[in-house]
């Protein structure tokens, strides 16, 4: 959208315009300098990945690359998912003394400041590298069925302030090497199938030829911007957009890999996480002064 907006062109047009290559819809803003992007995903209808998020942008004329990035991530609470076929009870909310409702929401927020050289794609921050951490060491742990949540579901703290510090203590650890590798490899018998069963499944787009697949990412594969020439697109065959499938495989490598997932730490991609519940800011750890 910057791009149009600002007359820049960095992209491949197809992926500004589509297989038509149709500019017609463009409208020139005069004097734009900043412009501002807010996207909001909602969990209940997200068959990938329940956490409700909002992704807020924030770009310049003279900066479009590396824009500055605020993530705010919703730990599901008592919700279901009503675009899908097994109509998933999503709750990864604590019991805190005693009760899973003493408090309704659990929001982590993560800022990535202006041209940041970060180490993920530079443009498509992943939240997953923060919330999966928070989702199987600090919010709901364990579980029977990751599908559909038990009232004894979940990580039982005495008080709001141990949770608070067993969140300071994982954002500390998650800083970078070696403790962000210990992390990871906490976090690996979570990442299976039964809890990340979406992340196998096919997405098909109307074509009009066939292609092979092409997995999600690999920790050996960087996530590259695409261009015309990319044999990654040569592989789905754009701009018929075929078939693509998420490989649950290099899933689990990329996001417990040191290259790009959870093992290199937080540090390079983020310079602040914050806690924040029953919207009160409760906890900021920060990485580095922006």
């Amino acid at each position: 959208v910057s791009e149009r907006v600002f007359r820049i062109s960095v992209t491949p047009l197809i992926y500004l315009y589509g297989p038509e290559l149709d500019t017609t819809s463009d409208v020139e803003i005069l004097n734009c300098h900043k412009l501002v992007i807010s996207t909001r995903i909602e969990g209940a209808t997200d068959n990938l990945n329940p956490p409700g998020r909002t992704i807020t942008y924030s770009v310049t004329s003279d900066k479009v690359f590396y824009p500055e990035i605020h993530l705010d991530v919703e730990i599901p609470a008592n919700i279901i998912q009503t675009t899908s076929i097994c109509k998933e009870h999503f709750d990864m909310r604590p019991i805190i003394g005693g009760s899973r409702n003493q408090y309704q929401s659990y929001i982590i927020r993560a800022h990535i400041p202006p041209q940041l050289k970060r180490t993920q794609n530079i443009d498509f921050p992943d939240f997953c590298l923060f919330f999966i951490p928070c989702r199987h060491l600090l919010f709901q742990g364990p579980v029977v069925d990751p599908k559909y949540f038990r009232d004894e579901d979940g990580i039982r703290y005495e008080t709001l302030d141990e949770c608070i510090e067993h969140f300071q203590s994982l954002m500390h650890q998650l800083r970078s090497p070696p403790s962000s590798e210990e992390i990871s490899r906490q976090i690996a018998p979570f990442i299976t199938m039964e809890y990340y069963y979406p992340y196998e499944t096919d997405i098909t787009a109307p074509t009009d030829n066939e292609s092979e697949t092409v997995p999600l990412i690999s920790e050996t594969t960087p996530s590259t911007p695409l261009t015309s020439d990319n044999e990654s697109i040569k592989q789905v065959g754009l701009p018929h957009f075929c078939v693509k499938t998420f490989d649950f495989v290099k899933f689990r490598e990329y996001i417990t890999g040191s290259l790009y997932g959870i093992g290199k730490g937080l540090a390079k991609d983020f310079d602040y996480v914050e806690l924040c519940v029953d919207d009160i800011v409760c906890s900021r750890f920060v990485y580095f002064s922006s």
